[in-house]
Parts: structure tokens; C-alpha cells; sequence
């Protein structure tokens, strides 16, 4: 249950900081993708015309601050029992200083 209740804080979160950037979450359960793309994302040939640039640059600036998310956005993103709810709330934080920044 625990689990749930923050993978779903998490998303509403991080679902805030993206709304008019051109960005798409798609998500179920803790598992979770952002794409570089202002249309829907719902199959490979939709993910394909992504922007690979503005994921790079927002990969290493997470990076560079310790958070570690799969290297593309083709890759899915997965919230454990390990994240603590501190952890998320720190990560929606860092996701938006750094998408503020490329």
C-alpha cells in the first residue's frame, strides 16, 4: 500500500511541473516514461519522433545531480520500496530545476 500512495504522489507531482512543456508521462503503476514530445506517445513509431537532444540534456543534468533515470526515453522508470517518500519529493524537485534548465 505504501508503495502505491507514493508512486501516486509522485506522479501527480511530477504530472504538475510537465503540463505545458511539451512533454508526456505515461505511466501505470510505479512504472513511468517521460517523452520529449508535445503529442501522445501510445506506440514505437509515436516514441520514434521524440526529441533525443532535449532527453540527452535532461538525462545529464539529472545525472549530474544524482539521479539516475533509464538512459532513453524508450526505457521505462520504476519506483521501488527502496525510494523513500523524502527520495520522490526530491526527485520531482530536481526534474523540474532541470527541465527548467535545457
Amino acid at each position: 500500500r505504501k508503495l502505491n500512495r507514493k508512486a501516486e504522489v509522485f506522479i501527480k507531482g511530477l504530472s504538475k511541473i510537465i503540463a505545458g512543456q511539451g512533454l508526456q508521462l505515461n505511466h501505470i503503476g510505479s512504472m513511468f516514461t517521460l517523452f520529449f514530445s508535445g503529442q501522445p506517445v501510445r506506440n514505437y513509431a509515436e516514441a520514434q519522433r521524440c526529441d533525443p537532444e532535449r532527453f540527452a540534456k535532461f538525462y545529464r543534468k539529472l545525472l549530474e545531480r544524482g539521479v539516475y533515470l533509464a538512459p532513453a526515453q524508450f526505457e521505462a522508470n520504476f519506483i521501488s520500496s527502496s525510494h523513500s517518500a523524502e527520495d520522490l519529493r526530491r526527485t520531482v524537485k530536481l526534474i523540474d530545476k532541470c527541465l527548467k534548465n535545457i
